[in-house]
């Protein structure tokens, strides 16, 4: 309900009366600290930029116009939102970036060619304005499934995530692969492991 033209103007007003209102993970927080535990370095790296998920989702997207795709920037005409899921959801949407976390985006990519298997991990089922998100995991040493509250700061370098890229303008393999290094304790810390596991 609060989404397009009230949502823009509520955090347009909002945004200059108490500064951003989206969710911020006090826990996982947007800088070097949730890059720690790799060999890579990177929570040292003063290039990394944490950019909300919903920015990078609409600067991926492309719409089509005829037989040529043209970027958002060669098409301001057209809005173009982010989305948590976009259509179909299959292993061709996650494509892994500096990250050796091959064995957990393989894990992903098989849970994506089962129906509904992705979407029943997000308690949220569409884009949250609040830039706020709850998914289940499960624990296997418990037997138990834990609930993984995240923001969507996604870490960047010139203007691209560093990890694992999204397809177009969907967000959910982004918020998975971050949901997933808050449990470990780091994106470093994602640095090899087994599928199985994961």
């Amino acid at each position: 309900a609060c989404e397009g033209c009230c949502f823009q103007t509520l955090s347009t007003l909002c945004g200059c009366i108490c500064g951003d209102f989206r969710h911020t993970d006090d826990y996982f927080k947007p800088n070097g600290t949730s890059l720690v535990g790799g060999e890579n370095g990177l929570e040292n790296d003063p290039k990394i930029k944490w950019v909300r998920a919903s920015e990078i989702a609409t600067s991926n997207a492309v719409v089509a116009e005829g037989d040529v795709e043209l970027g958002v920037a060669d098409k301001p005409a057209k809005t173009v939102k982010a989305h948590l899921f976009d259509g179909k959801i299959e292993p061709s949407d996650i494509a892994q970036g500096q990250l050796g976390d091959c064995w957990l985006l393989s894990a992903i990519a098989t849970l994506a060619e089962k129906k509904g298997m992705i979407e029943r991990i997000f308690v949220e089922k569409t884009h949250s304005v609040w830039s706020r998100y709850t998914l289940k995991m499960y624990i296997a040493k418990t037997k138990s499934f834990r609930r993984v509250i995240i923001d969507d700061f996604i870490p960047t370098k010139d203007g691209e995530p560093i990890f694992t890229k999204p397809n177009g303008n969907e967000m959910w393999v982004l918020l998975l692969e971050k949901a997933f290094a808050k449990l470990v304790g780091g994106y470093g810390k994602l640095e090899g492991g087994m599928p199985l596991w994961a």
